[in-house]
């Protein structure tokens, strides 16, 4: 809200501010050299200029714990709060000191908000990351919306949100964001809140976890997130057609049962060779959508390539112009946003990678450039016609000015067309040098297909409540043999007499019964 331009949009879009600890943390002077679950012991330090009652130390080595400071005992002695059980001793750490807030205003302009019938959208984590799993949410959320109950009187609803991304940090990326269904919060809980705010709170916060749980997916690291997003597409039966909604709700269960079974000989099997897999694809430089209809035929595979690589250089060719005068702009997006991811994971605990910073962070830096660029060009695109009349000057710069921005999107459209061609010319010329790549690589796709399938038909209650009427992907129906052999008995192949009728294309003849469609 302090900076000039986001704090004017976020004022007009009516956001409440809300101060953050980590936002105005401060590096501590001298280094920690004791920390237990009561007591910190510092040597250069200075406890009692820099550290407030409240406050809290994080070390920058040795213990990723909170140390709530309950009280200041001299310039290297801290009296402290901790969840941290064991005694860290010759530490030398480093420590920032993250202030105590007080966010009352904050709340009340909140409890307000809520009483007014507005909606409040929070991420309750408490701030952006990149892992595949939750955070530990805070208690804010339960305090906004337990607060306001009793304050008010009146009921709150929750309703949960959860953003899937792909691979969020790449231009024009994809992001599934699924809402849960309202929830409604027993006003049992807000009497509760008056009595034993911690209980409450706790009581609270589990009911959001499970229902965030509902509509996010979570595993532990990119590499399984991966597997299990593979894993739900060779286990769809093809033909199988399923809507987003599916696909993510069986991106969960797979995502639950494979936390609740990793450690299973057969899913450990399982997960290696999707992953060796998934290595097969890339080598080809396909999706798995693709496999099926690759084709084994070298005149085909080389026509393909072919054409390809003609759209290819098409595509790249129209979209050159824009891509000479983007790529400057692009390079100084790119160079500032891996900056600010550093700065980001620098600061943080929680990220792994900072990625989660780079798009916004683009966003808002081009909305900054791009207007200064574009009145340059246009300035230099006026000056050009200097020849010409002020009238036609100003009429080709208005045209330019309206083209240009209509050039830039087709340029990028161009250029996904482009990438998708040049993937294309890369797989089929693969396939041209080994042909039986293919046919290996279909052999090993239908050989993971059933072992999933099979581990799901057979573990599915385990993890899913009411597995078999609830399922995602309809179970195989199995035919026996038996069963087989009676359905030839029934139907036997018997040839089907027709007249010359039939060479008619305004009639049908079945069993030697014309059937004649008059014209009209």
């Amino acid at each position: 809200m302090r900076k000039r331009f986001l704090g004017s949009v976020a004022r007009a879009m009516k956001a409440i501010p809300v101060e953050r600890a980590q936002d105005l943390a401060k590096n501590g002077v001298g280094v920690i050299m004791f920390a237990s679950a009561e007591k910190i012991i510092g040597d250069g330090t200075t406890f009692k200029t820099q550290v407030k009652k409240g406050d809290t130390i994080k070390l920058k080595t040795g213990s990723k714990s909170d140390f709530v400071v309950t009280d200041v005992i001299s310039d290297t002695e801290l009296v402290v709060s901790s969840d941290n059980h064991q005694d860290l001793t010759s530490l030398k750490s480093p420590f920032r000191i993250l202030p105590k807030l007080d966010q009352t205003q904050m709340y009340n302009a909140v409890w307000t908000a809520l009483d007014q019938g507005q909606c409040i959208g929070i991420f309750p984590e408490g701030g952006s990351h990149d892992r595949t799993d939750l955070l530990p949410l805070k208690a804010g959320a339960c305090i906004m919306a337990l607060g306001a109950m009793v304050k008010y009187g009146k009921p709150v609803s929750i309703v949960t949100a959860g953003l899937n991304y792909f691979k969020g940090h790449r231009f024009r990326s994809k992001v599934v964001v699924e809402f849960n269904k309202c929830y409604t919060i027993p006003m049992e809980l807000a009497e509760l809140y008056k009595t034993n705010k911690r209980d409450a709170i706790a009581n609270l916060l589990k009911d959001i976890e499970e229902k965030l749980r509902d509509v996010v997916v979570s595993v532990p690291s990119f590499k399984e997130l991966s597997a299990v997003y593979l894993a739900r597409q060779l286990y769809v039966t093809d033909g199988t057609v399923l809507s987003r909604e599916q696909e993510s709700l069986l991106n969960r269960r797979l995502a639950t049962g494979y936390k609740a079974f990793r450690d299973h000989p057969e899913i450990t099997l399982l997960f290696t060779q999707i992953r060796e897999y998934n290595t097969m694809l890339r080598n080809l430089g396909v999706n798995d959508k693709r496999v099926k209809s690759l084709s084994t035929s070298f005149l085909e595979n080389f026509i393909t390539m072919a054409y390809s690589l003609l759209v290819a250089i098409v595509s790249s060719s129209f979209a050159l112009p824009g891509l000479i005068f983007t790529g400057p702009i692009a390079l100084i997006l790119r160079y500032l946003s891996e900056k600010e991811r550093r700065k980001a994971l620098a600061k943080s605990d929680v990220k792994i990678y900072g990625r989660d910073v780079i798009a916004s962070h683009k966003i808002i830096t081009a909305l900054s450039i791009l207007p200064i660029v574009f009145t340059i060009f246009y300035a230099a695109f006026y000056y050009i016609f200097r020849e010409f009349s002020r009238k036609h000057r100003l009429l080709f710069t208005i045209f330019f000015s309206i083209l240009w921005p209509l050039y830039l999107y087709l340029m990028i459209i161009s250029s996904g067309i482009a990438l998708t061609n040049f993937r294309i010319v890369k797989s089929r010329v693969f396939l041209l040098i080994y042909p039986d790549y293919i046919s290996r690589l279909r052999e090993r796709r239908a050989e993971l297909h059933k072992k999933i399938q099979k581990f799901v038909d057979e573990h599915g209650a385990e993890v899913v409540k009411n597995f078999e009427e609830t399922r995602v992907v309809p179970k195989p129906v199995a035919i026996s043999k038996r069963e087989s052999q009676r359905f030839d008995e029934v139907f036997q192949t018997c040839l089907l007499y027709t007249s010359d009728a039939a060479d008619d294309l305004l009639c049908v003849d079945l069993g030697g019964r014309r059937i004649i469609k008059k014209k009209k």
